[in-house]
C-alpha cells in the first residue's frame, strides 16, 4: 500500500509559516496577472487608430504585455494548500493502510489516477505482463500467471465439432456426449447446442 517515506516532506508540508508565505507569494501573482489584464484591455481600443507610427507603438507594447501575462500564467504554482487541509492529506496517508478498503472504489480510482501515469500490459497464453508507470518516475511489474483452463473455455467450435454435436446431442448419453467432444465440459456443450438450436 502507499506509505509516506519522506518525513521531511510531511514537517515541511505542515509548517504553517511556509502555507502563510505561499498564500502571499500567491496573491501577489494574482495582482500582477490582474494588471497585465488590464493593460490589454486599455491597449485593445487604441490598435486601429489610423496613425501607423502610434499603432506600431500600441501593438509592441500589447504584443510584449500578452507574452508577460502568458509566461506568468504558464509559471504559475498551483493553489496552495492551508494548514487545516495539509493535517487532512498527512491523516489521510497515515491511515492509508487500514483504511483502504473501506473506501468507496470512486476514491480509490481517483487517488490512483492522481498517482499512476501509465499501465502497460503484455501478454501471451497464459502469462500476463503489467508495468505501472507512477508518476514520480518509479517502474513496477506484476506478473500474473492465468490457469489453462480458462483458454479452453473460449476455444472457438470448428465445423466439425458442430457436425458432431449435431448427431449425438439429439439422442446420445451424456456419457456419450462427453466422450465424443473432449475438451468441452457439459454446460459449453449445452450452450452450443442451445445456439444451434438442437433439441434432445
Amino acid at each position: 500500500m502507499f506509505v509516506m517515506q519522506d518525513c521531511k516532506l510531511l514537517n515541511a508540508l505542515s509548517n504553517k509559516s511556509e502555507v502563510n508565505q505561499n498564500s502571499l507569494e500567491e496573491s501577489q501573482r494574482r495582482r500582477q496577472e490582474a494588471d497585465y489584464e488590464r493593460r490589454l484591455a486599455n491597449l485593445e481600443p487604441y490598435l486601429g487608430c489610423g496613425d501607423p507610427e502610434r499603432e506600431e507603438a500600441y501593438w509592441r507594447f500589447f504584443r510584449e504585455t500578452k507574452a508577460r501575462l502568458d509566461l506568468l500564467r504558464r509559471t504559475s504554482v498551483a493553489p496552495k494548500a492551508t494548514a487545516l487541509d495539509l493535517e487532512k492529506v498527512a491523516h489521510f496517508l497515515e491511515n492509508l493502510d487500514h483504511e483502504w478498503e473501506r473506501y468507496p472504489s470512486r476514491l480509490r480510482n481517483r487517488l490512483l489516477k492522481l498517482l499512476i501515469d501509465r499501465v502497460e500490459v503484455k501478454h501471451k497464453a497464459t502469462d500476463i505482463e503489467v508495468m505501472l508507470c507512477w508518476k514520480v518516475g518509479l517502474r513496477q511489474v506484476v506478473k500474473i500467471r492465468r490457469a489453462a483452463s480458462h483458454l479452453s473455455r473460449g476455444k472457438p467450435w470448428g465445423g466439425e465439432e458442430e457436425g458432431l454435436l449435431k448427431l449425438v446431442w439429439p439422442s446420445s448419453s451424456r456419457e456419450a456426449i462427453m466422450a465424443a467432444l473432449p475438451g468441452r465440459s457439459w454446460a459449453a456443450i449445452g450452450e452450443k447446442a442451445s445456439v444451434l438450436k438442437i433439441c434432445r
